[in-house]
């Protein structure tokens, strides 16, 4: 027994007719309701984004039996799966990506890499469908001082490699990435390490964590010493590390030879409202429409792609 699709909460029974429903809406038959049919009317589908959302979007599609291309503007495919598979202890979504990958493979969908694309190209490739997954990016908030500082990084290029950091980091942001970010940190390179998070408490922003999830990391956290500092803002960055700023104003700089940015992601610019009026279907998903998680952007994606 599967569980429901749509809702990702159910709890599945097994009813008489040897079909599954969903305990929120007793009266949908998943098994059916979900089935993915050949196309009557098979479209010329480009995607435009490799990151999950995109990959799942072309692999239903295709199946389906439209005429599938995706187009990405970097040059590898996964999107955020690269980074959050990076960790030695989330080896689970890097697989994911290579099945991905594995499948757009062989189902023979072309995959253009380097490739960005405008509006333009897109309202003369001949498309009857275009599907935007554009994704989400890292960023560093300009009203924090010295945020242009050396000390100050991105966590994308800590996750991916691309760059180093010391001994002592402050971690800035204790959402899901973040803590994360320093588990590893502090697990597996031996950091000593600060989470400074601006809410009362860490995993308590963004898409929700599963439970067993928030419990683990909480007591990973604890067993390698990662010093927590909730209700404090980021405020600046400079030679002697972080500065941050209490509920009561009061600031306090915490040593570091970097301080990594994690307090979430944005969705990258859309050519949605360019495309309008052009006698193209259009449809947004994933992170380029509201950022949300793997699970987010796949059901989303499945969605649309199924009823093309």
């Amino acid at each position: 027994i599967r569980p429901c699709i749509s809702c990702q909460n159910c709890i599945a029974s097994l009813f008489a007719i040897g079909s599954i429903q969903c305990s929120v809406n007793p009266n949908t038959a998943q098994e059916f309701s979900y089935e993915l049919n050949r196309a009557t009317n098979p479209k010329k589908v480009i995607v435009v984004g490799a990151g999950v959302a995109g990959m799942e979007c072309a692999r239903t599609a295709k199946l389906r039996g439209h005429d599938v291309e995706i187009y990405e503007a970097g040059p590898v495919m996964g999107g955020h799966l690269n980074e959050a598979g990076s960790h030695p202890f989330k080896t689970g979504i890097a697989r994911l990506n290579l099945w991905y990958q594995n499948e757009l493979k062989r189902l023979n969908v072309p995959v253009h890499l380097n490739c960005p694309v405008d509006a333009n190209f897109l309202k003369n490739s001949g498309a009857d469908t275009v599907i935007l997954a554009v994704g989400s990016y890292h960023f560093v908030p300009k009203f924090v001082e010295g945020w242009d500082h050396k000390k100050a990084v991105v966590c994308y290029d800590v996750l991916m490699d691309k760059r180093s950091v010391g001994d002592r980091v402050v971690v800035v942001g204790g959402g899901l990435t973040g803590s994360e970010l320093a588990y590893d940190l502090a697990r597996y390179q031996g950091k000593q390490v600060t989470i400074v998070e601006a809410l009362d408490d860490i995993l308590s922003s963004g898409p929700a964590v599963p439970q067993p999830v928030v419990m683990m990391l909480r007591d990973l956290l604890a067993y390698y010493k990662v010093d927590i500092k909730t209700g404090h803002k980021i405020v600046g960055v400079n030679d002697e590390g972080a500065v941050i700023e209490g509920k009561d104003g009061v600031r306090m700089t915490l040593p570091a030879d970097d301080v990594v940015f994690c307090i979430g992601l944005k969705p990258n610019e859309s050519m949605r409202e360019e495309l309008m009026y052009s006698g193209i279907e259009v449809f947004e998903v994933g992170d380029g429409k509201a950022v949300g998680n793997i699970r987010t952007a796949v059901s989303e994606a499945f969605e649309i792609a199924r009823k093309l």
